[in-house]
């Protein structure tokens, strides 16, 4: 889906792209942390809160862009998504 959003040049594809590194880093963290730690549950916190404001701008503003895009290319993505999906859950 991300890579259909680029070709759209929206500024919400720059602003996902931030949220997922931003999400990256702190499992990272989170992992390499203990549950004992001070920063662990305000970085629980944090993770959370941009994780679910990200799924708001997904479900709100990017399917709708995603939607809007010619059958073809909606078919495309759906297989592509389908075999992604079907590797991972192989795997």
């Amino acid at each position: 889906m991300y890579p259909r959003l680029r070709e759209l040049n929206t500024d919400l594809f720059y602003e996902a792209e931030e949220e997922h590194h931003v999400a990256d880093l702190l499992i990272r963290e989170l992992k390499q942390g203990s549950p004992r730690d001070p920063s662990y549950e305000p970085k629980m916190m944090v993770l959370r809160t941009n994780v679910e404001h990200h799924m708001e701008e997904e479900e709100d503003k990017i399917f709708d862009q995603i939607g809007r895009l010619p059958e073809d290319m909606l078919d495309n993505l759906a297989a592509q998504w389908q075999s992604a999906r079907s590797r991972a859950m192989s795997a």
